[in-house]
């Protein structure tokens, strides 16, 4: 049985990043997969420890119960803006993904959509 792989490499990513996508391939593992998926990396963005920016930024404005629609709100919120360029990466963030198996055309089709 062909398996499918898949590969990504991200550039120009704040650490915190790399911390979120390691926690999502350990939540995964927990979970009997070999696979991390968005539902990983989210549950990984809202477990981060000891405390995430959405979580400072719910308390701070002192929100209780949201809508959907409201916790998108408040996570574009904390998007920050420009930021200094010092220390700043010197190009702009990149991802670049490669899939090998049965379904990598769709996977790869998928990713370009996004």
């Amino acid at each position: 049985m062909e398996h499918n792989e898949t590969r990504v490499e991200a550039t120009g990513f704040a650490p915190s990043v790399a911390s979120a996508l390691t926690r999502a391939t350990r939540i995964a593992a927990e979970n009997g997969r070999t696979w991390a998926g968005v539902e990983d990396l989210l549950v990984a963005l809202l477990t981060a420890q000891p405390v995430t920016p959405l979580e400072m930024h719910w308390e701070k404005e002192e929100l209780g119960a949201l809508t959907f629609a409201e916790l998108v709100a408040l996570a574009k919120s904390i998007v920050p803006g420009t930021t200094a360029a010092d220390g700043a990466p010197a190009a702009s963030a990149t991802v670049a993904f490669s899939a090998t198996g049965p379904e990598s055309d769709a996977f790869t089709e998928q990713v370009a959509r996004a």
